[in-house]
Formats: structure tokens, sequence, C-alpha cells
């Protein structure tokens, strides 16, 4: 009796204040000015980029949610730790999942007013769970170079995250773009757009991967790291638009690719502070759609884009899900059944600042896999809410009609 009565008084507590609703008032709440954190240095024949900061607390507060608001019986009403919700069964989580939870993620900090602080020069509480340093081998002299102001020239940035072996996906995607520009320039209703592809190094020659009791093959084609490496410089001869991380290259590691676009962005586009829009390599966009859509917008509403294709209570599925082993975590990475509302990799459109945040709110948590969940963990831990993209641009727009040079895609957004 005791337990159902604290279980409907539970339903009757309202949820707690969370620091912001809207994505663009973490903007408004910024006073003073607003300095890019991540400094730039040569490296080699490329660019290294480190986060310069200060710690003024060891001892900074760690975010705890009531069990009400997680259990869906019998709580007791104490906090919970992220230690202390790895131990829930799946079966026993309360849905949806309150938001609350999310920030207990590790590192379980106040990331938005700890990216707040950054942007404005002032001390943070604590240092950084993930690294800090992102080294680039190479970057486009074509696209946001910080040596050629005419790479800054661009409207929209468009960041085509690649496999570092789908050469011929690039080179599709070129074959359609480059017909219209030599340099990937296209003017639409006064918009230039800009194309570079994101990749990283095949240099471990470890193809296989155990994980979850499940094995894994890192690279299906058979290619040596020697020859991944070989094919690619060649590819670097050719064509100017290519940004090269130094990071592994392979499925397991789509988390470190998203962080290295989204730094990339932010620290090399300052200058003209794009429109961006992030793409995997399997479909070509409609560029003409994309500029229609950007020209109704005002100013205003340009500068809060956060937009994609929306996924609002995707399941979390874990290793011994049959069929969906690749996309399996276990509880000690995501200990909830739901993963927070994330949008799809394939179409992700945001403004300049809202990249640059993520960026940053990015090196605060901590890193699993399937780099498009995790984008919606970081953007929930910070209170930053994507919205659907088909409010812009219908579905049918999204995608050049003609996919010229691609085979069947499977597009897990087309229910």
């Amino acid at each position: 009796m005791f337990c159902l009565s604290v279980f409907f008084i539970c339903l009757k507590i309202s949820p707690p204040k969370t620091q912001d609703t809207d994505t663009a008032k973490h903007q408004r709440k910024l006073s003073g000015p607003v300095s890019w954190p991540m400094k730039l240095r040569k490296y080699g024949s490329g660019y290294a980029v480190t986060l310069g900061y200060q710690v003024n607390s060891i001892n900074a507060p760690k975010f705890t949610v009531p069990d009400q608001f997680v259990l869906k019986e019998c709580p007791k009403g104490v906090p919970l730790r992220f230690e202390d919700l790895k131990g829930i069964r799946d079966h026993l989580w309360r849905l949806p999942i309150h938001p609350q939870v999310f920030r207990t993620y590790p590192q379980a900090i106040n990331v938005s007013d700890t990216v707040n602080r950054l942007l404005q020069g002032r001390p943070i509480e604590e240092a950084p769970i993930n690294n800090v340093v992102f080294r680039y081998s190479v970057v486009s002299k074509s696209v946001c170079h910080p040596d050629y102001p005419a790479s800054q020239d661009y409207d929209v940035v468009v960041v085509v995250k690649s496999g570092a072996t789908n050469f011929q996906r690039r080179e599709n995607f070129r074959r359609i773009y480059r017909t219209k520009s030599a340099d990937w320039g296209r003017l639409h209703l006064g918009q230039r757009i800009g194309i570079v592809f994101s990749v990283g190094l095949r240099v471990s020659q470890q193809n296989v991967l155990h994980r979850g009791g499940r094995t894994f093959r890192l690279n299906p084609d058979g290619e040596s790291a020697n020859e991944i490496l070989q094919r690619l410089e060649e590819e670097l001869v050719n064509n100017d638009d290519l940004i090269v991380g130094e990071y592994e290259d392979n499925y397991f590691n789509l988390t470190m690719k998203m962080q290295y676009s989204y730094i990339w962005v932010a620290t090399f586009c300052q200058r003209n502070r794009p429109i961006v829009l992030f793409l995997d390599d399997d479909g070509p966009f409609s560029d003409r759609d994309l500029a229609k859509a950007l020209h109704k917008l005002s100013p205003e509403k340009k500068a809060y884009l956060f937009h994609g294709i929306m996924v609002l209570q995707g399941r979390v599925y874990r290793y011994d899900k049959r069929g969906f082993d690749k996309w399996g975590v276990s509880k000690s990475e995501v200990p909830w059944p739901e993963h927070p509302p994330y949008p799809f990799g394939v179409y992700v459109l945001m403004s300049y600042s809202n990249v640059q945040r993520l960026a940053l709110g990015m090196l605060f948590t901590k890193p699993y896999h399937i780099d498009d969940t995790w984008l919606g963990l970081t953007a929930a831990r910070m209170s930053m809410h994507f919205r659907n993209i088909h409010l812009l641009i219908s579905k049918a727009r999204l995608l050049r009609t003609r996919q010229e040079g691609y085979g069947p895609i499977d597009w897990q957004w087309s229910v």
C-alpha cells in the first residue's frame, strides 16, 4: 500500500525546471563579447586545433535525477547518479524518458553554462572529459581556409561525412556538382554553396573488432591500410575538397568523425559564419530546393536553424538483438531504453552559432559509437531542441530526383 501511495504521489510532482527549452535562449543569455576558445596553429602541412581553458573548481556540482522520474513502480524518493542508472533493467524504466535523466550522463555538469563560460573567456568548473586537440593533416583551400579569403565567401557550407574507403561515393558526388562550377560554388537566389568531405585515416592493420560478444569486420572491402592510404593520396592530388582528420576511420569511430567535422566548421568558418548542412555520403542533396527554403527565411530565423529528420523515441538496442548488432550498446554505455530525440545524420541543417555550441558541448559528453543518437544526447544535455526539417523543406525535395551514379539507397527515415 505504501508503495502504491508513493507512486500516485509521484505522478503529481511537477518536473524540475530545466535551464531553457528554446535553443535561441542560450544565445540570448550570453552577455558581453563572444570569443571562439579553440586555438588554430600550423601542424606540419596541416593544422591543429586546441581548446584553451582555465579551471576554477575541483568540486563542480554533479547532476542527479530523482528516482520517481526513472522508475515505473515503487520509487523511494532518492537521487540517482549515472552509475545507479546502469543497474536498472530496461523494462523497469518509466517512459518517455525524463529529460533530466540525460543530464546525469558523463560528464554530469552544467554543460550549457560551461559552453557559455568558454565563449566568454571565463574559467570553467571542470576540465573536459574528451580530447581537446584535433589534428587535420589536410584541409580544403577552397572552403573556409584561413589563408585564402575567397574561400570564406560561402553562405552555406555542406559537410559530407564520408568513410575513408568510400572513394566511389565521393566521385559520384563530384560528378553531380562539379559540372556546375569548377570551385563548387553555386549561386542560387543569392546563396553561394560550398561542399567538403570529412574523412579520417585508415592506419591500423587490424580488421576485426570484438564488441558485445560479436565480431565485426572494420573494412569489408578487404583493402589493406597501405592500399587505402595510397588511394587517398591519389584522390588528394586531383581534388581540393577533403578535410582529413588524424583519427582511425571506421564505423565504430563515427562519433570522432562527427567531432572533427563540427570542430572544423566552428574553427575554420568563423569569418563568414555560414549556415551548415551535414550529410552522409550515400545520396545527393537538392541544392536548388535548399537555397529556395533558406531564401524564404528571415535573418533571425536563419540564425537559429536547428533542423533534421527527427526520431522522437528511438529504441536503444542491446547486443542480444539479432540483426541490430552494429547499433548495439551496453547498459554501461547507455542505461536508458530510449534515446533522446535525435536527427538522422543523412540531413542535419543548423546555424553556425549552433554548430559552435554543439562542438564545445561534445567535449564534455562521453562518446559512444552511434553518432546520430550521441548528437541528440549532447543537444538534450544542453536543452537544445532539434526541429523537423520538413517544416522547411518537404521530404520529396530534400534529395535530388535523379541520383546519378548511385545504387539503391536504404533511407532509414523513408517512413
